[in-house]
């Protein structure tokens, strides 16, 4: 194996390796969603976006490698059909790499898409109770608080002080 090859090959397991990291952190936000606490929720995104910042780093030296290689702008099938003189075993462990990753991603992409169908019907929730309690605000002291029938001077005690 060239040393070029090993360190791309390298590159995709570190990136393979932070993308497990990250699916954890998607599977924790969830949870944390679930959880309603917000304070684990706000540590999480945060814990969340520092994770995504070092998989952009190692995305970075991917394709650097990538491109040291000789593969630079190739998707992944395009880069193994152009590796018809790289020996069987370097094409099976790159294959396998990505066909982890692309495995991953998708993980990852669906545990987001629930986390996002959790938080916006959390949000719509939050909005529901908010307005509803607005709305009984507004009719008990708002400015255009009607008198109720029974009580027609406006006020429930039988006596005027």
């Amino acid at each position: 194996m060239t040393e070029t090859m090993n360190a791309y090959i390298d590159c995709l397991r570190k990136c393979a390796e932070q993308c497990v990291v990250l699916r954890a952190c998607e599977q924790e936000k969830r949870r944390a969603l679930i959880s309603g606490d917000l304070s684990r929720i706000n540590t999480m995104l945060q814990t969340q976006q520092a994770e995504i910042m070092k998989l952009g780093q190692l995305e970075q030296k991917r394709v650097e490698a990538q491109a040291a290689a000789g593969f630079a702008d190739m998707t992944g099938e395009q880069m193994l059909a152009a590796m018809h003189s790289t020996p069987e075993e370097e094409r099976q462990t790159v294959r396998a790499l990505l066909t982890e990753l692309r495995d991953l991603a998708a993980d990852i992409a669906a545990l987001n898409e629930s986390a996002i169908k959790l938080a916006k019907g959390s949000l719509r929730m939050y909005e529901q109770a908010f307005r509803q309690g607005a709305a009984e605000q507004r009719a008990t002291y708002g400015p255009k608080a009607q008198s109720r029938a029974e009580f027609a001077s406006g006020t429930s005690f039988k006596e005027t002080i």
